[in-house]
């Protein structure tokens, strides 16, 4: 609201106060209604000079069974106007209370606005040049974000206490029959969220942990948000935690968090850009229907207007959707989505990574610097990979070997510059920077076996026989990454990206058997043996290695004569 009393505009909810006095809020919890001054100008002023937007500081004491009215936001992923959910509504300590009023002043969105991106080849962001540019010169690099107030139908959404969406009754009642709108118990909420940013979150930092930490403790998380967290936890977590929560098995778990998810996103229960994007991508990761609705423009942030906490997290979001499009496409053998022709973006740095890096909710886990270097890390490889799919795999292409050459020394050049918690070695039962680096090196193992991969079961002797060993040499390690992470067993836990390097290597192996030679096959069965072992504990998490498993399992009958034994 444009007028609103102290209480609900420390809580971020509508506020009825011009209508009648106390307003609807301080009726029903029954607190004095007063109001305070415009803080509109001095935002103004503030702008003129330059400096960042402020916010008046949230107020820890919500009641977490109000809940905080939904309302768009403009960057932040994590939407601060959802359904309440699990707030505990205290301050540990005075100390706390002023860090997050601190938090509130510097990293909260203004939420007066939104903004629109407007690339480079659209005819108003020409014109805006053209006639914004004080010395006239349109060469200069453009700026394409660009905020915009909020749409008039906004002000129309009736928000209540049990409809902070504002949607029609109709569609409320549905999300009810369908479950969308139920959570678990907070303390089995608390066991997912935590399993979410321990294992899941390291990989893809698509959201803003110490923004969630302050909205989950005060009960205004996104419910569509977290019916995906749940979602992705209920992947990896024990299944005692899922049986708390009422579910059989796994299955039906993931099942009904993704449906509920599914739900809340088709009745437009959220309508922030930024947060449904990192939905849409976290959504992506259930294996029956991936949404693969992943934005190909090029986010240049480097000349945008977004404050450096908003330029780092879209940077997050858009190589985490990048990497996964590299692994999607090598994966499933299609055709990249995003092409690097149309990209500018800046490559990640540790910066990126800072603004959220010290929270104080358990459930948010902790941001260690291997988990930083790794995502560094793996998004400089996407780039190599998707080159290499490119290269090796595009109809008309026909690699020269000059290329393949060029290519391993991109490689090499790369495995040399990692930061030395990404340099493997043999994992612990932990997941410490060992686990990640060995997550990395599935990977990069995977990019070599694409860019070696043999046309021929028996390849001629000379170059071709020399990049036969090359991939050889590849499987033989993947191999070894499997073992590691199932003797450590922590392999259960390991990234999705795993599934598609174990097929790879399977492949190789599965060549190497067919090629008859008497040692050379025997060790070849047993890394098979070793990658269908580790397939059949990933499927345990990710259903769909479960497939691929079975796929394997005929191949291997039909080229030995024997079963492996694993089921």
């Amino acid at each position: 609201a444009k007028t609103a009393c102290t209480a609900c505009k420390a809580r971020r909810v509508k506020c009825d106060v011009l209508e009648a006095r106390p307003c609807w809020h301080c009726r029903n919890r029954n607190t004095r209604c007063e109001l305070t001054e415009s803080q509109r100008g001095n935002k103004l002023r503030k702008r003129a000079h330059g400096q960042s937007d402020g916010l008046q500081s949230i107020d820890k004491a919500g009641d977490p069974e109000f809940p905080i009215a939904h309302d768009p936001a403009d960057i932040n992923p994590v939407d601060p106007h959802a359904v309440s959910a699990y707030g505990d509504g205290q301050v540990d300590s005075p100390a706390q209370g002023q860090a997050s009023t601190q938090l509130d002043r510097n990293q909260q969105p203004d939420h007066e606005a939104s903004t629109l991106y407007l690339g480079e080849a659209f005819s108003l962001t020409f014109v805006i040049k053209a006639v914004c540019s004080p010395s006239g010169d349109i060469s200069s690099a453009p700026k394409v974000h660009y905020p915009i107030p909020p749409s008039p139908n906004d002000h129309g959404v009736t928000s209540t206490a049990d409809n902070p969406a504002g949607l029609d009754p109709d569609t409320m009642a549905f999300l009810r029959a369908r479950g969308a709108l139920t959570v678990p118990p907070k303390e089995v909420s608390d066991a997912l969220v935590l399993t979410y940013f321990r294992y899941f979150h390291p990989g893809w930092a698509v959201l803003d942990r110490k923004g969630f930490e302050l909205l989950y403790r005060q009960g205004g998380i996104s419910l569509l948000l977290l019916q995906v967290i749940y979602l992705l936890a209920a992947t990896v977590c024990d299944e005692e935690l899922l049986r708390q929560a009422g579910f059989a098995d796994r299955k039906d778990a993931r099942m009904a968090f993704y449906s509920r998810a599914k739900c809340l996103y088709d009745a437009d229960y959220e309508r922030d850009s930024a947060l449904l994007t990192s939905v849409l991508f976290l959504m992506a990761f259930w294996w029956q229907k991936p949404r693969d609705q992943k934005d190909t423009w090029h986010w240049s942030t480097a000349y945008s207007n977004l404050s450096q906490q908003c330029r780092s997290l879209w940077k997050r979001i858009w190589w985490s959707i990048y990497v996964r499009d590299r692994q999607a496409a090598a994966a499933l053998g299609r055709p990249c989505r995003i092409r690097d022709e149309d990209c500018d973006i800046e490559p990640l740095c540790e910066g990126d990574f800072a603004f959220d890096s010290e929270t104080a909710l358990d459930i948010v886990g902790t941001q260690e610097p291997y988990h930083v270097s790794y995502a560094i890390s793996m998004s400089s490889l996407a780039v190599l990979m998707g080159r290499i799919l490119v290269l090796r795999f595009s109809p008309s292409s026909k690699p020269a070997t000059e290329q393949l050459t060029q290519f391993n020394s991109d490689l090499q050049a790369w495995e040399e510059a990692l930061p030395l918690d990404m340099i493997p070695r043999p994992a612990r039962q932990a997941l410490d920077a060992r686990f990640w680096a060995a997550n990395l090196q599935a990977s990069y193992q995977h990019a070599i076996i694409l860019l070696y991969r043999p046309t021929l079961v028996v390849p001629r002797p000379g170059i071709e026989e020399a990049w036969g060993q090359r991939a050889t040499r590849a499987a033989d390690a993947m191999a070894r990454i499997a073992e590691d992470l199932l003797t450590t067993n922590t392999l259960r836990e390991s990234q999705l990206h795993l599934i598609p390097a174990l097929f790879a290597a399977l492949a190789i192996h599965a060549i190497v058997i067919r090629r008859n030679t008497p040692i050379h096959r025997q060790l070849a069965e047993n890394r098979a043996r070793q990658c269908m072992l580790a397939l059949g504990e990933l499927s345990k998490s990710w259903p769909v290695g479960g497939w691929i498993l079975r796929l394997f399992i005929s191949l291997f009958i039909k080229l030995t004569g024997q079963d492996p034994g694993i089921s």
